[in-house]
């Protein structure tokens, strides 16, 4: 099934509801500390050095330009164009190089989908503000697809999880939802480090029957045809749960410019701008006509992915002049696949075979 929602319904989803983020940039290289805390001692502007993750698209990556490029990345620019008074600096790293950085002082700010969290309070600043959201959910193989349909009916199969360690911030979303569902408890246990590949293995062998994932990496990690664990794709499948807020993370010594960047932010979000940008990388945004023909199928009463996330993907290809088809069904909510227990499950799937006889088209050669 094919869903689609934009940035803006993503982060109305988590503080109403949700986004979910890769972004890339290449600026100069790595700053050095005493770029960070370069001063204005000389009359030189104080150099802010942004990371962020050089992949996690569309939030933060690398463009084929080789520039910074992503949401995040965008809003921070923006900013920077709010704060004159200091020289930006945009750097694109790992994951673990962003978080270990920021901490040193390597880093100033750092960017990359980052959820707040109290562990990571205790060693960075985080705004008020918050930039965008990130979508958390299951992935659980399709063989349950008709049994598990949301986190309670995850809870009520068995809750059996992959184990998560404590401090990542995956951790702190189950321990929030076994708070609010005494009675829907999911079996949370902790971890040490292990292969992503091995999340996966242990839910198709059935040791655990689910595995809590962003969304954004389930689909680059099996989903894309490219995925270096895409033969998975046939045996797994994905569950959306909620949004959650992204920000961006400061050293612990720059309180004053976490201030000005917060209020900046607000700014921001008050101009429209943020919605602006929001817009700007939706996915209804980024069709082209080498984008893939589609079959998409959701619900009127879907309160998860709105359906006019879907009708806007469609509309996109179809100005495109890319081949689609839409099919919207009365009742069902969100995340039916292939449950029999979908009322109209016999009618999609007649449609889809039919598509896959008669309204695909191959260009040709």
């Amino acid at each position: 099934m094919k869903m689609k929602f934009t940035m803006k319904k993503l982060g109305k989803a988590v503080l109403t509801a949700a986004l979910v983020g890769v972004v890339a940039a290449v600026l100069a290289g790595c700053g050095k500390q005493s770029d960070s805390a370069a001063g204005g001692g000389d009359g030189q502007k104080k150099v802010v050095n942004v990371a962020f993750t050089n992949y996690y698209v569309p939030y933060d990556f690398v463009n084929d330009k080789g520039e910074p490029d992503g949401f995040e990345v965008a809003v921070m620019q923006e900013v920077a164009k709010k704060l004159p008074q200091y020289t930006w600096k945009f750097t694109p790293t790992s994951d673990d190089d962003l978080l270990i950085g920021v901490e040193s002082g390597k880093y100033t700010i750092g960017t990359k989908g980052i959820w707040k969290t109290a562990a990571r309070e205790k060693k960075y600043i985080f705004p008020k503000n918050y930039i965008g959201a990130s979508v958390i959910g299951l992935v659980i193989r399709k063989a349950d697809a008709d049994k598990i349909h949301d986190m309670d009916s995850f809870a009520q199969y068995s809750g059996k999880l992959v184990p998560i360690a404590p401090q990542d911030a995956r951790y702190m979303v189950i321990e929030d939802y076994n708070k609010d569902h005494p009675d829907k408890q999911i079996k949370l246990q902790s971890s040490e480090a292990f292969q992503i590949a091995d999340a996966y293995s242990w839910v198709m062998e059935g040791r655990y029957d689910g595995y809590l994932e962003v969304e954004l990496s389930y689909k680059n990690n099996i989903v894309k045809d490219d995925a270096p664990y895409h033969k998975f794709n046939d045996s797994l499948t994905y569950i959306r749960y909620k949004g959650i807020p992204t920000y961006p993370l400061f050293n612990k010594k720059e309180q004053k410019l976490a201030d000005e960047v917060d209020q900046a932010i607000d700014e921001l979000r008050k101009e429209g701008k943020i919605a602006e940008l929001e817009q700007k990388y939706s996915l209804e945004r980024q069709v082209s006509p080498k984008t893939p023909q589609a079959f998409i199928m959701l619900s009127a009463d879907d309160a998860t992915v709105l359906p006019i996330n879907g009708i806007g993907y469609f509309l996109a290809l179809r100005e495109q002049k890319v081949p689609a088809t839409l099919h919207v069904y009365p009742t069902g909510g969100h995340g039916w696949g292939f449950r029999d227990s979908f009322t109209y499950k016999r009618q999609w799937t007649g449609e889809l075979e039919k598509w896959l006889r008669e309204g695909l088209t191959f260009p040709e050669k």
